[in-house]
C-alpha cells in the first residue's frame, strides 16, 4: 500500500512547502508525494519532494501551476500531469528534478500557443471553450534514465529547460507546439 499527501477534489488552493521536505516510503508504484484528481485551479510550490514512485502526480486536473519545487529519487517521472482526454491550464515551471526514472511528462493537454497568460482554467472546462496556456519552461532536470521530457499535448509551449545526463531529451508528440530555448 503507497503513502500519499492527498488533496482530492478541492479547488483553488495553494500548496506552499516554503522548502519543506517530504519523504516517502520507496520509489514503488502507488507511492506519491503530492497525488492532485479531479481538481482545478491548485498551485504546488516550493517543495522539496523524495523517494516516491511520482513526485507530483495530477491526473484530471485543470488549471495546474507546479513551480519552484526540487523532485529527486522517483521510480517514473518527478511530475506526471495527465488527462484521459483534454484538459487546459497548466504551467510547470522553475522545478528542478534530478535522480530519477523520468523528468517530467504531459499527456492529452490542449493550449493556445501561448508562453505567457492566465493558466487558472475551471473544473468544468470543455474542448468546445477557448483553451488556456499550456506551460512547461525552466525546469532543470538531470540525471534520469529515460526521458527528461515526454509531452503528448496540442499547443503547448516548452520553452528554456535544460537536460543533461538523461537516458534521452525529450519526445513532443501532439501539432501546434511551441519548442524554444531548450
Amino acid at each position: 500500500v503507497g503513502q500519499n499527501l492527498e488533496y482530492f477534489s478541492t479547488l483553488g488552493i495553494t500548496i506552499d512547502g516554503a522548502g519543506h521536505t517530504i519523504t516517502g516510503p520507496g520509489t514503488e508504484f502507488g507511492n506519491y508525494g503530492i497525488w492532485l484528481g479531479q481538481t482545478a485551479q491548485i498551485t504546488v510550490k516550493n517543495l522539496v519532494i523524495e523517494n516516491f514512485y511520482n513526485g507530483i502526480r495530477t491526473p484530471y486536473a485543470n488549471g495546474i501551476t507546479i513551480t519552484g519545487n526540487t523532485i529527486s529519487n522517483t521510480g517514473s517521472y518527478g511530475i506526471s500531469v495527465y488527462a484521459p482526454s483534454g484538459a487546459t491550464g497548466l504551467l510547470v515551471s522553475d522545478n528542478t528534478i534530478q535522480n530519477a526514472n523520468g523528468g517530467i511528462e504531459l499527456q492529452n493537454f490542449i493550449g493556445n500557443e501561448s508562453c505567457s497568460g492566465d493558466v487558472n482554467a475551471f473544473s468544468y472546462w470543455t474542448a468546445s471553450q477557448s483553451p488556456y496556456p499550456v506551460i512547461v519552461k525552466d525546469n532543470t532536470i538531470t540525471g534520469v534514465s529515460n526521458w527528461g521530457m515526454s509531452i503528448s499535448s496540442e499547443k503547448a509551449c516548452v520553452d528554456g529547460n535544460t537536460i543533461a545526463g538523461a537516458g534521452s531529451g525529450m519526445i513532443i508528440s501532439g501539432s501546434g507546439s511551441i519548442v524554444s530555448n531548450n
